[in-house]
Formats: structure tokens, C-alpha cells, sequence
């Protein structure tokens, strides 16, 4: 593995005659092209973390150079050829079962919960905001089904794209209503939504809190097998949403 730390911080040096460049200064457009022809698992899990250079380039490959926060994995079930163009996660690092807390353990999902949010930290504040703005120009959120995404990331997220108009969260099988009602509270602009599997009183409490806090809301989308709208579902939407 490359490793830029204890490199020279001169961006060049003279070597019988001819000038060369150390990978962490070469030239920002040139170190994207090459990493666009690097498959994404590599960016995410190897190239991003060998100097902060390198990261900041990943992150605007990734990132800060679409309006578009996609934390999808390639195959979830998910039509995302009308998100095409947007790169896809590697799923080794982002799953998560619980909340990121402090508490030590050896419980996978409590280091994929601190991972994802050191992660999304790097992402959306790191590097003095790189792209500075770019949290506030996100207008669509992807979160797939193997992305069990907690209570606590959800907030982090929704604290920083206020600008939000789209939400796919598919991944909604560790998300509470308490969790749920305190994220779109921040997404007051959000037009449509595409919610993954719930239980049937789980469901009929999401829309109710979409009526009382998405009032700009056009569009729901229930993104599930099998779907049956039952009595209390239907009540629900009849009472809450936008006719």
C-alpha cells in the first residue's frame, strides 16, 4: 500500500536531470481521472485512506462533485438506472444494526455504526468542508435496503441537507418513528419519498408524521414486496397527506 505520510512536502525534486512529482502533489485533475478508473470498493476502502490528498480527491469523485448524498450499493433491488452516473458504496463499510455510541464492544454492528459515521463526518465536514456548500446543494438522499441505518445517522444527515427534495430510504428496518420525526423536521423542502419495508402501524405512523411535518411533500412511494394497504395504512394517508 502507498503510504504519502513521511513523504517530502516539497511538490517536486531534481533526480539526474528530471523533475518528479510525489503522488500526493500530483495535479487534483489528473489524480481524479486515475482514481475514476479505480473500482469504487478500492476508493472507499484503500485509496481514500492513504493521505488526505487522496481522500479529498476520492471524496470529490464520490461526492461533493454532485448534488446527490448515495450511500447504495450495487444489486440492493432498487431501479437505479435513473440515479445513473452517481457511484455506488462498498456495503463491507457501511452497514450498521445499532446507533453510534461510545461504549467499546466487539459486536460487528457497533464498528460499522462507528465506521459509517466517521465516514459520513469525512464526507460532510471534514477537510475544513472542501466543497464548502456542497451539504447545502444536496437535493436527493439514497439509502438502500442493506444500509441498516440508525436513528442517530439519520439525524446527522438531515441536520446538514436542509435543501433535501428527494429521500429514497429503503434502508428503514432500524429506524424508529421518534427517529424518523426528528430527521424530516430539518427536511421541511422534501417533495417526494420512497420508504422501504415497514410493519403496518410502523407505516401509518411515518405517514402521519410526514403530514404534520412535510408540508411541501407532492409524491410517497412504498418501495415493498408484497405490499397490502391495509385499513389503518389507508386511514392514515386519507387523513395526513395532501389530497
Amino acid at each position: 500500500m502507498l503510504n504519502c505520510k513521511g513523504w517530502s512536502s516539497s511538490k517536486s525534486y531534481q533526480q539526474q536531470g528530471v523533475v518528479v512529482t510525489w503522488w500526493e502533489n500530483m495535479d487534483f485533475d489528473t489524480l481524479r481521472e486515475i482514481f475514476s478508473r479505480v473500482p469504487v470498493n478500492d476508493l472507499i476502502l484503500n485509496v481514500s485512506s492513504v493521505c488526505s490528498s487522496w481522500r479529498t480527491v476520492c471524496w470529490d469523485f464520490l461526492f461533493w462533485s454532485h448534488d446527490v448524498l448515495n450511500l447504495s450499493i450495487t444489486g440492493v433491488g432498487f431501479d437505479m438506472t435513473i440515479f445513473s452516473g452517481f457511484a455506488s458504496m462498498a456495503d463491507a463499510i457501511l452497514h450498521s444494526k445499532v446507533c453510534f455510541g461510545d461504549r467499546e464492544s466487539v459486536d460487528i454492528y457497533d464498528k460499522m455504526a462507528v465506521e459509517l459515521k466517521e465516514l459520513l463526518w469525512s464526507v460532510m465536514e471534514g477537510y475544513q468542508v472542501h466543497r464548502q456548500g456542497w451539504t447545502l446543494s444536496i437535493k436527493t438522499i439514497i439509502i438502500p435496503f442493506d444500509l441498516k441505518i440508525s436513528d442517530a445517522h439519520l439525524l446527522y444527515i438531515s441536520e446538514r441537507t436542509p435543501s433535501l427534495e428527494l429521500l429514497l430510504l429503503l434502508g428503514t428496518s432500524e429506524i424508529t418513528c421518534a427517529g424518523f420525526g426528528k430527521a424530516i423536521q430539518n427536511w421541511i423542502h422534501m417533495k417526494e419519498i420512497y420508504l422501504g419495508r415497514l410493519t403496518d402501524d410502523k407505516y401509518a405512523q411515518f405517514v402521519k408524521l410526514l403530514g404534520e411535518h412535510s408540508q411541501e411533500l407532492e409524491s410517497l412511494h412504498i418501495h415493498q414486496t408484497n405490499f397490502i394497504l391495509e385499513k389503518q395504512s389507508a386511514r392514515a394517508i386519507a387523513e395526513n397527506l395532501p389530497k
